[in-house]
């Protein structure tokens, strides 16, 4: 949990690699890193909260890269990307919640990319 405090990472930050993980992200809290995959792993499972703080990806952020990820946006929380995938690989799950908060992409968005090829730039 970082929870009013500010966790940097200079590399991937990996949520669910090979099993379970969550990372909470709250009360103004601030997070980044180089890229991000919630889910990584087949069989991994991944849960990011951003709740009235912010998120900061400078590279990919993958949603279910090849397992099941989750990314909560709540409460005024902010999540930015170059680029982002929601549900990347066969048989992965990816879902996104944005609520009264703010996802931005700099480049291009896939949702369900390896299976389906949708591609939208924004």
């Amino acid at each position: 949990m970082v929870d009013d405090s500010e966790f940097m990472v200079w590399g991937a930050l990996l949520v669910g690699n090979s099993g379970t993980g969550t990372l909470d992200i709250s009360n103004g809290g601030y997070v980044s890193s180089d890229s991000a995959s919630i889910g990584d792993q087949p069989n991994s499972t991944g849960a990011v909260t951003v709740d009235d703080s912010e998120f900061s990806v400078w590279g990919a952020l993958l949603v279910g890269n090849s397992g099941t990820g989750t990314l909560d946006i709540s409460n005024g929380g902010y999540v930015s990307s170059d680029s982002a995938s929601i549900g990347d690989q066969p048989n992965s799950t990816g879902a996104v919640t944005v609520d009264d908060s703010q996802l931005s992409i700099g480049g291009a968005l896939w949702v369900w990319q390896f299976w389906h090829r949708h591609a939208h730039d924004y």
